[in-house]
């Protein structure tokens, strides 16, 4: 198996999860065979769920589509504030109520959250599975501390919080998702 390069580049917040060599560039990225986007982004330990739309060569396209080698790739945060429709994103449609579902360790943030009027459930004792299915079915945003948990590829909507002063963790998800 022959290997082969493409050309990737990462944009906004998604830069945070790359090291620093390869923020705010475009760089190579090495592989055998034809992996698809989604195994591509993972391997670079970027959540999927993070991710609103991909462009290969400038078109749209989507997680499972196959690298051949040598393609542009450009990789874009989800755009919850705006409707990007027309271009192909990789979500059916945008959140229009946006509700969320905390991960262990986030407590002090989701009594801010609905202290402020936001729809946020607070789980302490879920497994992956479970905030997942509740993510899906009642459409919200998972924030956690762990990048793992985005990797699901039932995960639509996420966001890791990086910081751990809840008054940061508020004040990041405010900005993030662009709440009043």
């Amino acid at each position: 198996m022959s290997r082969s390069y493409s050309y990737f580049r990462f944009y906004e917040e998604l830069n945070n999860y790359l090291p620093k060599e390869r923020q705010k560039q475009t760089f190579t990225y090495q592989f055998l065979g034809r992996p698809n986007l989604r195994e591509c982004i993972e391997d670079l330990e970027v959540p999927h769920a993070e991710i609103d739309l991909i462009l290969v060569g400038g078109k749209p396209t989507s997680l499972d589509s196959q690298l051949k080698g040598r393609e542009f790739v450009s990789v874009y945060p989800v755009f919850e504030s705006f409707d990007i429709s027309g271009v192909g994103h990789l979500h059916s449609e945008p959140l229009r109520k946006t509700k969320f579902l905390l991960d262990t360790g986030l407590k002090e943030l989701d009594q801010k959250l609905q202290s402020m009027g936001y729809d946020s459930l607070y789980f302490s004792r879920l497994s992956t599975e479970q905030i997942v299915q509740i993510s899906k079915e009642e459409k919200r945003i998972i924030l956690t501390k762990n990048p793992e948990l985005l990797s699901d590829e039932a995960v639509t909507h996420g966001h890791v919080l990086i910081d751990t002063d809840p008054k940061l963790q508020f004040e990041k998800v405010v900005k993030r998702f662009q709440l009043d």
